[in-house]
């Protein structure tokens, strides 16, 4: 070993570091108490029991509470969780503890409104007897008027939004019509990614029309033209999205470049818990009914309290600060920290809007009749993001292992040598289009930087002088462990080709032992 070697920092291990546990010390005390306790019974990674008390705040609110960061910037409280995990891993158990209370009161105010409706319906039939009957007679005009003008007055009331387990794009409007264009989406499984990217949906494959699905995370406007015929319009689109993500579904919609030009992995926040091992299931802490009751008051009263009017929650003074604290952060880190994957950008810089939308769901977690958002709910919400949500996100589209176009190519390149001269390196690579003149090599210099933050190269200071009186080039180390990671991948591959390695061969191994 030589003298610079010793000197030289030890190379980062490439392999992903774990990820954070949900910080559950942001939550208020009460549903901090609830995620762990469920966590601990069912026994499940804490972070799923906190994505599910969050998509079922979100889902109480959906559509109804909107709050205001800044003057002219509105975002609605819903939320879009997506829950990574392999089945068998009790997520249903998890997702179901803290839904089941909603889904029973939005049952039951349905069956109300059903009974309402139908005797509505049956004025409505009465009324329109008197037209006809006034008609046949020709009767006064005033009277028939009066008729007509007393039909519409009898509306019926849109029904509470069911939550969905399982559907299409366009059954999905087809709901959220009958239900004042609100809907909640809430399922253990992803069949629903399976249909929207394409897995599972058309004679060719092609992706669903997912406009709807985008318009309904800000309440936008939905307007669609049936081919049967009618329109379906929607004033104020909103939809809650809570839903578990096997790792080839996820992948699956991470990679789809249409979906991510469009902006739907973008939405979502993630949740990648990590697996546990050793269970004891004899060993699990009992079933926490008395906070569960507590959970049903609260969810409970969340939903019915803003069902007629909806609730704008402007933030107080100093919340305008942090909030905008955190979105300058965001924004300084965009090129060191996300600038990897075209995906992972954009998802950065919706993640502001989604921290607005944490620190008003805290705030009505903590007080359910609260008007304004407090710094203390924004700069948890800050917390959330920075400590847990932003590095399951860059796990999520890549990590360490998703580069730009640019630094994949060199780094196919450089990954099986020792060290290379950053000169010799432009000067292959410039027959590409993206390393050709000066444009090229920002691009190249851009690339070495974002090696060099994975971690696969490092400089190791500047060459020998050329006698032709050209500036020294710097020259940089490779990682060593990437060109066994080479070989292992390339064996990988001849296996399931089917080639198999002369020291496997079993022919090769018997006429060995003849030889002997």
């Amino acid at each position: 070993m030589s003298y610079m070697d010793v000197l030289r920092p030890p190379w980062a291990d490439l392999e992903d570091q774990p990820l954070p546990r949900f910080p559950t010390d942001k939550l208020p005390q009460d549903c901090a108490a609830m995620a762990e306790a469920v966590a601990a019974s069912l026994p499940v990674p804490v972070d799923y029991a906190a994505c599910a008390l969050l998509g079922a705040a979100s889902s109480a609110l959906v559509g109804r509470v909107v709050v205001n960061p800044r003057p002219g910037h509105y975002e609605p409280v819903q939320l879009f969780l997506g829950m990574g995990g392999e089945s068998g891993t009790m997520k249903s158990a998890a997702l179901e503890a803290f839904i089941k209370p909603l889904r029973a009161w939005i049952n039951a105010q349905n069956v109300s409104i059903r009974a309402q409706n139908a005797k509505k319906s049956d004025q409505r039939e009465i009324l329109q007897q008197q037209d006809l009957d006034l008609r046949r007679n020709k009767g006064a005009d005033a009277a028939r008027m009066a008729l007509r003008e007393q039909l519409r007055k009898i509306e019926d009331a849109p029904e509470r939004e069911t939550i969905q387990t399982d559907t299409t794009p366009e059954a999905l409007l087809f709901r959220m019509e009958k239900q004042g264009g609100r809907a909640i989406f809430y399922a253990d499984e992803g069949n629903f990614i399976n249909i929207i990217t394409g897995a599972a949906y058309g004679k060719n494959g092609g992706t669903a029309n997912i406009d709807g699905i985008l318009q309904a995370y800000d309440n936008k406007p939905i307007q669609v033209d049936r081919k049967s015929g009618g329109t379906i319009y929607l004033q104020n689109a909103a939809l809650a999205l809570t839903i578990g993500l096997q790792p080839g579904i996820l992948a699956r919609m991470t990679e789809s470049a249409e979906l991510c030009d469009r902006g739907l992995p973008q939405r979502l926040l993630y949740f990648l818990p990590e697996p546990l091992r050793r269970i004891n299931v004899r060993e699990r802490a009992p079933w926490p009914t008395d906070l569960l009751r507590e959970w049903e008051k609260k969810i409970t009263l969340l939903a019915a309290l803003h069902r007629e009017q909806a609730l704008t929650m402007p933030m107080t003074k100093a919340a305008q600060n942090a909030f905008m604290d955190f979105h300058q952060s965001v924004i300084d880190r965009a090129y060191t920290d996300f600038g990897g994957s075209g995906a992972l950008r954009s998802w950065a810089n919706k993640a502001h809007g989604k921290c607005a939308r944490l620190a008003a769901i805290l705030t009505l977690l903590e007080d359910t009749e609260a008007m304004f958002v407090e710094c203390e709910q924004v700069q948890a919400a800050a917390d959330m993001m920075n400590d847990y949500f932003i590095p399951h996100a860059v796990r999520v589209f890549g990590g360490k292992e998703r580069l730009s176009p640019a630094a994949q190519a060199v780094l196919d390149l450089v990954r099986d040598i020792k060290d290379f001269k950053q000169a010799e390196i432009l000067h292959k690579m410039s027959g590409q289009r993206r390393f050709k003149g000066e444009n090229g090599k920002t691009h190249f210099q851009n690339a070495l930087v974002e090696l060099e933050r994975h971690g696969y190269i490092r400089k190791l200071g500047v060459g020998e002088k050329t006698g032709r009186g050209r500036p020294a080039s710097p020259v940089w180390e490779v990682h060593p462990a990437l060109k066994q990671k080479t070989l292992e991948e390339g064996a990988l591959k001849d296996r399931a080709r089917g080639f198999v390695p002369v020291d496997e061969n079993p022919w090769e191994r018997a006429n060995d032992e003849n030889r002997e």
